[in-house]
């Protein structure tokens, strides 16, 4: 036998879990390619385990991570769909052959369930974007799965949604293109102005002295963050034990958790953490307090179960019974803080709802009270910054 999985080799399709097998069976050729592969005997094809192998199958049949299930036109990378369960496949299959209507009430619950989106749901980014008069940009014009998914995250914001009174949504679209280098920056500096003018106690009444009180913040703010970019490393896409491993060791060599970007820290330290104008060192010191306060939480609680994203590359972590703050894990390995709702005013130092040192109702704390088994080297990873 020639495919191995976790060292049990396979006879056949059927020797796959229902799950693994109906994945297979959305991949185009996917079942064909097994079959080939177990008859074959000149080769051996070894995977430690499923999802490994319908990754591997989708990259190698088609080189790309991301199949299209057809019919509902999901584009979605195939280890994502294996955490979904049988039932739930075999609606997406079905819908895929024509058997029921993609848009049936229970295909859209499903994919609801998942947080996943179709191209249908993508082509809504075409029209933000247009009502916020940026479409024709070039910065929008090659965006990848992840930036769309990032764009159309923006049409439930509260800050798009409801924009309030003055409505400052083509200011701040105009501010965010001009500092941005992606669709993702584009999406962060958006929020930052608009949150940043939420924050004034006395917003500026023309559009020019709002735009250089937002530059002002992002010149202050941006060269803080350069520090925050450091962060561990995990080897490519692993289980929440390994990713919390990382972490621990990270803070026990007294680095903290930081950001992915500059531009994300920057949303965050305006968003969250309350900052409106600070300068020197009152501007260090809010960065400071919102880190400190974000890594005591993810060091209290520990991080949840993984919460795979569309691509099958990136996860988050939920922290915290009312999900307090994010980590997330990078297709690259980096390990971030993705978000901390508890900077502006959720928690004060020493305390959360309640206080700090017992778990809400429900939730346990994670039981490590020492250093946890050295495994391997934490890597440390400096991501250079673009402002």
């Amino acid at each position: 036998m020639t495919v191995q999985i976790a060292d049990t080799p396979l006879t056949s399709a059927f020797a796959l879990s229902e799950t693994g097998r109906l994945v297979m069976g959305l991949i185009d050729g996917g079942l064909h390619w097994l079959d080939y592969a177990i008859a074959a005997s000149d080769r051996t094809y070894a995977f430690p385990d499923e999802s490994t192998l319908v990754a591997a199958v989708q990259s190698g049949l088609h080189a790309s991570r991301l199949m299209l299930v057809g019919g509902v036109e999901l584009p979605v990378a195939p280890v994502k769909l294996m955490t979904m369960n049988p039932r739930e496949l075999q609606l997406l299959r079905r819908a895929a052959v024509g058997e029921i209507d993609p848009h049936d009430p229970q295909v859209r619950e499903i994919l609801a369930r998942h947080r996943l989106a179709t191209i249908s749901d993508l082509a809504a980014v075409d029209e933000l974007l247009e009502h916020l008069e940026v479409a024709e940009e070039p910065l929008f014009q090659t965006m990848t799965l992840d930036e769309r998914l990032t764009l159309l995250a923006l049409q439930n914001d509260d800050r798009i949604a409801d924009p309030g009174k003055p409505d400052l949504r083509l200011e701040a679209a105009q501010f965010a293109l001009d500092q941005a280098g992606s669709p993702v920056e584009f999406a962060d500096y958006l929020r930052a102005f608009l949150d940043l003018m939420r924050n004034l106690d006395d917003p500026f009444e023309t559009p020019e002295e709002r735009y250089e009180q937002a530059e002002r913040a992002v010149y202050t703010l941006g060269p803080l963050m350069f520090a925050t970019l450091d962060c561990p490393d995990a080897p490519g896409l692993v289980g929440p034990i390994e990713v919390e491993v990382a972490i621990g060791e990270w803070m026990l060599a007294g680095r903290q958790l930081g950001f992915l970007r500059v531009s994300q820290g920057i949303q965050q330290i305006i968003g969250e953490g309350g900052y409106t104008h600070q300068g020197g060192l009152a501007a260090e010191l809010a960065v400071r307090s919102y880190l400190d306060r974000a890594n005591r939480v993810i060091q209290f609680y520990g991080i949840g179960p993984a919460y795979m994203q569309q691509d099958g590359a990136t996860c988050l972590f939920p922290v915290g019974p009312h999900e307090e703050a994010v980590v997330r894990l990078d297709p690259t390995g980096a390990i971030t803080l993705a978000r901390f709702d508890g900077g502006a005013g959720g928690f004060v130092d020493g305390q959360q709802p309640g206080h700090l040192g017992e778990p809400l109702p429900g939730h346990r704390p994670p039981t490590r009270t020492r250093a946890p088994a050295r495994r391997k080297p934490v890597r440390k990873t400096t991501r250079g910054a673009r402002k």
